[in-house]
């Protein structure tokens, strides 16, 4: 749908449809208009983007320069979109899905998720097995798996006995869940219900990140509002500023490296120190691809260091060690994201630790005082 020679989207289907290529000065207008507002020059070659099949009609923009085109084809509509994934969703849902609403009036059904983290699909499908089976006639479930998250959605009917239906499930699955949720109400990721656990009891939180590279603050800040219980992070990718920024003993780096629980604990309370936040959360270890101070990729330690739980002077801190099997460098360091939050918000709500998340209760003990 853009103005380079590989965007043939407007040819194909004027071929299709049987018809010319015509240049809409209206939307030519638009289109640099567009360029006008994002202060740029339209070049020549964009004008392109006018084009339309005779007889269709142009789909506006309202992220970008290049516009959609609908078409109807022997009485069945045809909707070509740009390919920027930000411009397609905000089409889509501003011109596409009115229309196919109108047009194709779907039988109301409710629907409940379940939000839950760090546990693979086919536990939580071994979990809900017999629950499943037991589902009343014209009521289904389904599951949808992404990296350290599994969405299990509940529809049916009957809005009541869908919620009643996924709470029962919610029980079954145990306390990885973190979300039941409305399909109309906005979708909780892992890092907003975090921030709100914080929000409840009214404190702040600040990252120490080594491998992760600013992921877990970047998570918690693609929340909106969340600069009320964020406080900032530290990205200490070398020895040397994790010793600098953190005050994490060289000593102890030298002994047993930077991928160790020590580390994660001497990071967090280094962060703590250093930023005045209630909690903070430490990231170190190995994304890969290769070996790291002889260790293996997808060995990563956190550390989860707040207040104490009675509300006592103390602090309560937490470390433990994960063993993500996965080959990839990107996932290795999305899955300690996941798991970083999911350990914050275990920590917060006073539950055990997740499935791959092994507590480390031997630390040395100089870093105590």
């Amino acid at each position: 749908m853009g103005p380079t020679s590989d965007d043939i989207t407007r040819e194909a289907l004027a071929r299709y449809a049987r018809v010319p290529l015509l240049r809409d000065q209206h939307l030519l207008e638009l289109i640099a208009g567009r360029y006008r507002d994002f202060g740029a020059v339209m070049q020549v070659n964009s004008e392109v983007m006018a084009d339309v099949p005779q007889g269709a009609t142009s789909l506006i923009n309202q992220e970008g320069s290049a516009p959609g085109i609908r078409l109807v084809s022997d009485g069945v509509p045809i909707f070509a979109l740009p390919g920027v994934p930000r411009e397609m969703r905000a089409m889509f849902s501003h011109e596409v899905l009115p229309e196919l609403l109108r047009e194709f009036q779907p039988e109301t059904q409710a629907t409940t998720v379940l939000r839950i983290a760090v546990e693979g699909e086919s536990s939580v499908a071994m979990k809900l097995r017999d629950w499943e089976q037991g589902l009343p006639s014209g009521f289904s479930v389904a599951y949808l798996a992404d990296l350290g998250n599994v969405l299990v959605k509940v529809t049916g009917p009957d809005e009541a006995i869908v919620n009643g239906l996924a709470h029962n499930a919610a029980l079954l699955v145990g306390d990885s869940v973190y979300a039941i949720q409305n399909r109309s109400a906005p979708s909780t990721p892992l890092a907003a219900e975090v921030l709100g656990l914080l929000r409840e009891k009214r404190h702040s939180i600040a990252t120490a990140e080594s491998l992760t590279g600013g992921g877990v603050g970047q998570a918690l800040t693609d929340v909106p509002g969340s600069s009320e219980n964020y406080l900032g992070g530290l990205i200490t990718y070398s020895p040397a500023l994790k010793t600098e920024l953190l005050t994490v003993p060289s000593a102890l780096i030298e002994k047993v490296g930077t991928v160790d629980p020590n580390v994660a604990y001497a990071m967090a309370l280094g962060a703590r120190r250093a930023t005045g936040a209630d909690w903070v959360v430490a990231t170190t270890g190995v994304a890969g691809p290769g070996q790291s101070e002889g260790k293996s990729p997808g060995t990563v330690y956190l550390a989860v260091m707040g207040p104490a739980p009675d509300g006592g002077a103390g602090v309560q801190v937490r470390v433990v060690k994960l063993e993500i099997h996965r080959s990839d460098r990107d996932l290795v360091r999305r899955s300690t994201v996941i798991h970083a939050l999911e350990l914050v918000r275990r920590t917060l709500s006073e539950l055990g630790n997740a499935v791959g998340q092994v507590e480390v209760t031997h630390l040395v003990t100089e870093l105590r005082k």
